[in-house]
């Protein structure tokens, strides 16, 4: 706590006596109110180690700003949760300007002890406890710092919703439309990182429709000019999933007006087969741009620490690899059919029998012939073709995830084997939020990402796909790209 002494030492024991504050308290005072100083210590019987005292220049805010500065420093650093009060009752006018100015920029409580005059002097008794509004939260500045912060942790809702607030209070003001712009961005990233494409489609156009307005009536740069075209790029991306999405909600919704009680194995098959036709499409951008806003997702729950679900994410992005690959040679993974393996002119195997054969002979040589164990041909279209039976099936079938020619041997692309994959993806399955009990830490999740990577480099290279582009064009904005010194916040 921070008071500014008067030769008035009354109202600041009020004050004191009021607020009780838990830490040390700071006295500012002139030569002139020193002892003013002595009565409050004697009064409240403060100890040595309660209280601070600071001399300071009757007319010198500049004094007051950086003694307040040291000591917010201080108190923040010893306990970073803790809040600061203010009170300006005493002292002089330039003494009281320069605590309320100190205390707004650090967001500190700034109050003042009021009292009822009659012919200018104070009632006994009439003695209130008055706080005075931060003018700098009013316009939004404190607010809109915090929505910044959250937006840079990666909290994109906590930041739309700051944002959203500053709004309800702040009409008319020229910041209103910075305060809006970030609030879309921050709604669009919200809803992209939980899936929901079609919201977060419509928050960007929204986001695009208001900064071309600006451009056409500014003369000047403002508020995200300078990532407009990555704003468009990323729209592009999201009208893609958003389309595919959209089609699935589609089936379900029709599905459900059918029926009261519609048939949830027939909507899975539906929408399992809408879905399997936009992954084998070789020339569909649904795979990348859903493979690498995963990739993206994964980033930021790293940042935060998260890595249990970072871990999960990065399972989800190696079943997607295998699932991509089984489509684009003819499999769904829902909807099994392996018979243009064994006939037709481009068959890889003489018959059923060989093709079942091969399956076992790829399993038993990387270990892993418990997992694919088939006793007969009907099980074959019946085996649910899980993550690894879904490997076995493309080292199977020879495809090219599995490096196999020799300038392949020399670089990372020859880590990817069965018996690696086996050993890799066992962290998941350990993890407390899928069937172990283990906390993942960030050692583990590191070796795991790393890993993975390096089969998501090999899907790029086989499907003709710039990693470091696409990866580029799906990691989100962050603060330090649209906030400096020719872009202020």
């Amino acid at each position: 706590m921070v008071l500014t002494v008067g030769n008035s030492f009354e109202p600041l024991v009020l004050s004191i006596d009021y607020i009780q504050p838990q830490k040390e308290i700071l006295f500012l005072y002139t030569k002139e109110t020193k002892k003013s100083v002595s009565k409050i210590i004697k009064c409240l019987d403060l100890e040595f180690g309660d209280y601070q005292t600071e001399p300071i220049d009757n007319i010198s805010t500049v004094q007051i700003n950086g003694i307040i500065k040291k000591y917010y420093e201080k108190w923040k650093e010893e306990d970073p949760n803790g809040k600061i009060v203010i009170d300006f009752t005493g002292g002089t006018k330039v003494m009281s300007v320069g605590c309320g100015l100190a205390g707004a920029l650090i967001d500190a409580k700034l109050t003042y002890v009021a009292s009822v005059q009659e012919n200018r002097i104070n009632i006994p008794g009439s003695e209130c406890i008055k706080l005075i509004k931060n003018p700098y939260e009013i316009s939004g500045t404190v607010e809109y710092e915090k929505a910044v912060k959250l937006f840079e942790e990666y909290d994109y809702k906590g930041s739309a919703k700051v944002l959203e607030n500053i709004l309800s209070y702040t009409w008319g003001d020229e910041s209103e439309k910075k305060y809006e712009l970030l609030k879309l961005l921050s709604s669009a990233y919200y809803h992209w990182d939980e899936m929901q494409f079609g919201n977060a489609l419509e928050c960007m156009n929204d986001l695009i429709s208001k900064l071309e307005i600006l451009r056409s009536v500014e003369s000047g740069k403002f508020f995200l000019y300078n990532k407009i075209q990555t704003l468009y790029a990323q729209k592009k991306i999201l009208e893609t999933l958003a389309t595919v999405y959209k089609e699935v909600d589609d089936i379900v919704q029709k599905t459900d007006s059918v029926k009261n009680e519609p048939n949830t194995t027939a909507i899975k098959k539906t929408v399992a087969n809408k879905i399997f036709g936009h992954i084998k499409n070789k020339d569909d951008e649904f795979s990348k741009r859903f493979l690498f806003s995963i990739y993206a997702r994964i980033f930021r729950q790293n940042m935060q620490g998260k890595y249990d679900l970072a871990v999960l994410l990065l399972y989800r992005l190696l079943e997607f690899i295998v699932q991509r690959r089984l489509a684009v040679n003819g499999i769904n993974p829902d909807n099994p059919d392996f018979k243009h393996f064994y006939t037709g002119d481009n068959k890889k195997f003489d018959d059923i029998a060989a093709f079942i054969n091969a399956l076992k002979a790829v399993s038993k040589k990387y270990y892993l012939d418990d997992i694919y164990n088939i006793t007969s041909p009907r099980e074959l279209n019946n085996r649910e073709i899980t993550m690894q039976n879904g490997f076995i099936i493309l080292k199977t079938i020879e495809d090219d995830i599995f490096p196999g020619k020799p300038e392949d041997n020399n670089s990372n692309d020859s880590k990817i084997n069965l018996l690696t994959i086996k050993n890799k993806i066992g962290i998941r399955n350990k993890n407390y939020l899928t069937h172990g009990y283990m906390v993942v830490n960030k050692n583990e999740y590191a070796d795991f990402e790393e890993y993975i990577t390096i089969c998501l480099k090999r899907f790029c290279k086989i499907e003709n796909i710039n990693f470091n582009e696409t990866k580029k064009s799906h990691t989100f904005l962050t603060p330090k790209d649209f906030i400096s010194s020719k872009n202020p916040r």
